[in-house]
């Protein structure tokens, strides 16, 4: 076999690794918090939809539990989620467009003094407008993409990679859905998966809590020491290291 023929194995058996984890991430965290408060959301945005609820209610709930940063200017930040919802995107086989890469990156929002970008906040909108079929950008998603993307080289094979790395995250997440063979209705399981190695990963790099597996507690997932997390943790992290 020749090396490139091997390199491909490889890669072909982790990207059937990662879909395994992801679906099994999708299961331990059924029970979590970080779970009911999906469900809740859900729930909130289908009251959207039915105009029971204005966009402004679902953005104060959506970014009072998630503690992102929410805009000063409530009418911007209204127009920008109502055209997000009425974009009818569909994430897994189209390029982002440049009005949604613009969205994204909008300014000027937020609780700093000068303001930042509100693409946290806007792609947990998405994700919940969709019925999860936009993904969520957020600290522990981006530095698992950022792994993913150096693992399975997937920078290789965006044509035009964007100079902004917000914008680069849905890039990669695109190029990854494709390389596992799913469409977007997957992303609810990547999600699952990059939420919940991110929070074991954080807990795995305390010090004190290495060797004391019963102080693995987490207030959005709760107690992640016990034998089924720490056997999915291990499976995880041996892919996303090595």
């Amino acid at each position: 076999m020749l090396k490139w023929e091997v390199k491909e194995t490889l890669m072909n058996k982790d990207l059937n690794n990662l879909k395994k984890l992801c679906k099994k991430a999708k299961k331990l965290t059924l029970k979590t918090k970080g779970a009911h408060d999906s469900v809740f959301l859900e729930r909130i945005f289908r009251d959207l939809s039915k105009k029971k609820i204005s966009n402004l209610s679902c953005l104060d709930v959506l970014a009072t539990i998630y503690s992102v940063a929410r805009t000063t200017n409530d009418n911007k930040i209204i127009r920008l989620a109502e055209k997000l919802e009425n974009m009818n995107f569909d994430f897994g086989s189209q390029p982002l467009t440049g009005e949604l890469q613009k969205l994204l990156l909008s300014k000027a929002y937020g609780s700093h003094k000068n303001g930042n970008r509100i693409t946290s906040l806007i792609s947990k909108y998405g994700f919940f407008v969709t019925k999860g079929k936009f993904p969520i950008s957020d600290s522990y998603a981006k530095a698992g993409i950022r792994k993913l993307a150096n693992k399975f080289d997937l920078k290789k094979e965006v044509s035009k990679p964007a100079p902004q790395e917000e914008i680069r995250f849905f890039q990669y997440y695109q190029v990854l859905l494709n390389k596992l063979n799913v469409d977007e209705k997957f992303i609810k399981k990547l999600d699952a998966f990059l939420w919940l190695y991110g929070i074991m990963s954080n807990l795995d790099s305390q010090e004190k809590k290495q060797n004391d597996k019963t102080d693995w507690w987490s207030g959005t997932c709760g107690y992640v020491g016990t034998k089924e997390y720490m056997s999915w943790y291990k499976k995880a992290r041996d892919l996303m290291e090595n």
